[in-house]
């Protein structure tokens, strides 16, 4: 044993370009494949989880065909899950969530949202129908309700006199 480590560490010792040249070489061929490691890297769903050839694809190029896409917005009509975001808002520890304290802060976390000027804004990037951003009809009907309740605060406040 101690005989080959001498015959081999001799070799090394003899030709030290061949033992620092190739490993060098090799790393770098196979390094260089990490350069395309992103484009092969498998981002989408719908391609990991669905057969090459499976009816759903065939089925949705069909309605895609038949019904295509208009510039209005519609969740319900996607043909598939697009590029979009939604919120969903739970009380604090179990909370209630329909007090108005509740949503006071949503209407503010909406007002918020809206107000950010970091890069794009809200205006732009926003879902579309006719050209204006889409609204969320459960806000709408919260500020229905805070509009319709101030009214009648205001009415009870207004003497009989000015009616």
């Amino acid at each position: 044993l101690v005989k080959q480590v001498i015959s081999g560490s001799d070799t090394k010792s003899r030709h030290p370009c061949v033992f620092v040249l190739i490993p060098l070489y090799v790393a770098t061929v196979l390094g260089a494949g990490f350069i395309f490691l992103q484009e092969r890297e498998a981002n989408d769903i719908e391609d990991q989880f669905t057969p090459v050839n499976g009816p759903a694809k065939l089925e949705r190029a069909i309605v895609l065909e038949n019904f295509p896409q208009s510039e209005d917005f519609s969740q319900l009509r996607l043909a598939s899950d697009g590029t979009y975001a939604s919120l969903i808002i739970t009380g604090l520890n179990g909370k209630n969530i329909l007090t108005e304290e509740a949503f006071n802060g949503i209407l503010e976390l909406d007002r918020q949202v809206k107000n950010i000027m970091t890069g794009n804004t809200f205006e732009n990037l926003c879902a579309r129908t006719k050209g204006y951003c889409m609204s969320n009809a459960i806000l709408d009907i919260i500020n229905y309700a805070r509009e319709r309740q101030q009214t009648l605060a205001d009415l009870h406040e207004t003497p009989r006199s000015q009616w």
